[in-house]
């Protein structure tokens, strides 16, 4: 005879509501890469197209129909398609980019946007959660690709950066 109060059980259902739709939107950020990888596989753009029209020397994704922003979206999905294209330099480029110039040291999740004609080129703080799981999860696709501990390390810092400071309890 186990009595159960109110408190009891929404902890509970929230803890599962919380894990369920932190699985979900991961599952959904996951399938929305992989479409995109499976079409930029399949398309007649290859890397080396895309990395010639968008990626800066730096490291630096640009948005070439927004004014030359940069966006966590874009950096994360950079770094896929040149996991796709076997580009290690061009990848390291951009996570170092990306984590240099996006990444907020007091959450460790990443700025969402970049525009670097502004007076301060992150203007808005905020971080968008996409992205944030689109880095991670590139770094763990690099991980198993190249062996680098290094990356791993990284990708768990992300997703334990967007568990706790994204999910509400």
């Amino acid at each position: 005879d186990q009595s159960w109060s109110l408190t009891d059980v929404q902890f509970r259902y929230q803890g599962r509501f919380k894990e369920t739709m932190l699985q979900r939107g991961l599952a959904l950020v996951a399938l929305m890469a992989s479409l995109v990888m499976s079409s930029f596989a399949h398309a007649d753009v290859d890397w080396g197209h895309f990395k010639a029209r968008f990626l800066m020397a730096d490291g630096r994704i640009i948005d070439t129909g927004n004014n030359n922003v940069s966006h966590t979206e874009g950096q994360g999905f950079g770094m896929l398609f040149a996991l796709a294209g076997n580009d290690r330099e061009s990848f390291d480029k951009m996570w170092t980019w990306t984590n240099t110039h996006l990444k907020n040291p007091k959450n460790g999740l990443f700025y969402w946007r970049y525009n670097p004609v502004a007076p301060d080129p992150v203007e808005d703080k905020n971080d968008a959660s996409d992205g944030d799981v689109l880095i991670a999860w590139a770094l763990l696709k690099a991980g198993e690709k190249w062996g680098d501990p290094a990356y791993f390390k990284a990708s768990d810092a992300i997703t334990n950066a967007v568990i706790k400071h994204t999910v509400i309890d």
